[in-house]
């Protein structure tokens, strides 16, 4: 006869007790990876078993995540030899899980992308496929950045940045004429993602009929930051058509600090006088002691006296930021 006690225990005793363990102490917890092995599945199994690789159950069934948990969770299967011979499910939290069941060739992570469920699982295979670096990629990375999970979305937009290249910048940019903020967003991280490689066809969007293709454009190009854009960005302060796009394309100068300075005290002497006003105030934010003596040669040549006036408050407020009285005393 058998001693019970040496008997190893059961899977389902041991789920048992785990349960009642945790009634016991009010935790939130699950049985761990001993446990699991203790009720007859060991590591070594879960690694090299036929029965637990992806290559036989595929992605699904042996991954999940809930709302509250960052690291997937392992759903390892035993089936309960008891009277009505249901399965029994055991979940172990392991950050393992990632690397065991999810390989990571192209054809598993697009389908992942697209028709997976769970969205750790998407974003994770957004990421993988940027690091692949296969630009096969981009066309399902475009599916990604309109997913419903905004973490998917940030991990598509990043890996297009990896894997873009000229054509699809194009691409993108006609994206931005879609009403969907969220999109127009994540495709505004992508171009920016992109840096240099975004900036030619930005700038040249600027020219567009369109208002918001202009303003996504702009806002674009401030992030970048690269200095080609600043006489454009100057140019388009002509246009009064829209005042969004207006008042980014200030911003944007604003942002572009020292690089646009030598840019606008020139437009401060050709410009109109409309726009001599909004670089006026760039300036009397951005410039230096050297905009400050532009500012006022552009004061003493200026006939009109409301504009005067108005480049005149500009001027005072460059000598109180770089606190300068009336007389010129510091």
């Amino acid at each position: 006869m058998k001693d019970k006690t040496s008997e190893k225990p059961s899977f389902l005793n041991t789920l048992k007790q785990g349960i009642s363990s945790l009634i016991g102490r009010g935790k939130k917890t699950v049985p761990s990876t001993k446990d699991v092995t203790d009720a007859g599945v060991s590591e070594t199994d879960l690694q090299t078993s036929d029965k637990y690789s992806p290559t036989k159950t595929g992605l699904n069934p042996l991954l999940m995540t809930t709302r509250k948990e960052s690291n997937p969770t392992r759903l390892i299967k035993k089936e309960n030899q008891g009277k009505n011979g249901t399965n029994l499910v055991c979940r172990v939290k392991d950050s393992r899980a990632t690397r065991m069941m999810l390989r990571d060739n192209f054809e598993d992570l697009v389908t992942s992308l697209t028709g997976n469920s769970i969205p750790y699982i998407r974003k994770y295979a957004a990421t993988k496929l940027g690091d692949l670096g296969d630009k096969k990629a981009i066309e399902y990375l475009l599916v990604g950045i309109r997913d419903e999970n905004v973490e998917v979305r940030m991990a598509s937009a990043k890996s297009l940045g990896q894997l873009g290249d000229e054509s699809l910048v194009e691409r993108l940019i006609h994206t931005l004429n879609e009403s969907n903020e969220y999109l127009r967003a994540q495709t505004l991280d992508v171009l920016v993602g992109m840096g240099a490689l975004s900036v030619s066809p930005l700038i040249n969007s600027l020219k567009s009929n369109t208002w918001m293709l202009q303003y996504c454009a702009v806002k674009a190009l401030a992030r970048i930051k690269d200095s080609r854009s600043i006489k454009a960005l100057i140019e388009l302060l002509e246009d009064d058509t829209n005042v969004y796009v207006q008042k980014e394309a200030i911003e944007a100068l604003e942002k572009l600090g020292e690089q646009a300075e030598e840019d606008l005290n020139q437009a401060l002497e050709q410009k109109a006088w409309y726009v001599k006003e909004k670089i006026a105030r760039i300036l009397a934010r951005t410039g230096s002691e050297q905009s400050m003596e532009k500012l006022k040669k552009a004061i003493e040549d200026e006939e009109d006296l409301k504009i005067k006036e108005r480049l005149g408050e500009s001027l005072k407020s460059m000598k109180v930021r770089f606190k300068i009285n009336e007389d010129n005393s510091v």
